[in-house]
């Protein structure tokens, strides 16, 4: 199981909060730029940190010209976030759409206002097998790059690392060893695959 949110604004690498759930009903979770997954008991108590020794990195200026540049180009090929926005209209009116034009317009005032957060969080994504292995995603070499994947029992035995080349990161765990992983076809159209892991990553 994971769960993945914002914990504060806007700005770009802001640490999220991941978040595993654990058979016996207690949780993992990852709340800041360092490698540091807190173990929390179904009554809430901590009950150990797992940690690696890596440290996050200063985000650099250039680090931010290129995240800039990288959201800009996104949002001159059509991605990122579609917004619909409408306008009230005077004395009454029926509101009326704002024109996609203005709606791109718009955004790209906010990506090249765009505020940082001082470092790269080390972890990129964190997740639960059915069997409560973690699987926790380091970032790469870039900043949007994922980087490899270490998997960990709660009790804080380092299994081992998964290269990014050999798998990406699961989307969903399933019983029996089951992982979907959420793929593009030839034609950008979304496809599940599902495989069975080794019995030590299970």
């Amino acid at each position: 199981m994971r769960f993945r949110m914002s914990t504060a604004g806007p700005r770009a690498f802001e640490p999220l909060l991941l978040m595993g759930g654990l058979p016996d009903g207690g949780v993992v979770f990852a709340d800041s730029s360092g490698y540091a997954i807190k173990v929390v008991a179904s009554d809430g108590t901590l009950v150990r940190i797992l940690r690696r020794p890596f440290e996050p990195r200063p985000v650099t200026e250039r680090m931010e010209e290129a995240e800039r540049e990288r959201r800009l180009q996104e949002l001159q090929d059509g991605g990122g976030p579609r917004i619909r926005l409408m306008t009230g209209g005077p004395g009454g009116a029926p509101p009326r759409e704002v024109s996609q034009d203005a709606v791109r317009e718009m955004m790209r005032g906010q990506i090249e206002a765009l505020e940082f957060f001082p470092e790269l969080p080390v972890l990129m994504d964190l997740s639960t097998s059915w069997t409560g292995k973690v699987w926790a995603q380091r970032r790469g070499s870039s900043p949007t790059e994922p980087g490899p994947i270490d998997v960990m029992t709660p009790g804080g035995r380092y299994i081992g690392s998964l290269d990014p080349g050999e798998t990406s990161f699961p989307d969903a765990f399933g019983p029996g060893g089951l992982a979907a992983f959420v793929q593009s076809d030839a034609l950008g159209v979304p496809v599940v695959v599902v495989r069975r892991l080794p019995p030590v990553l299970n």
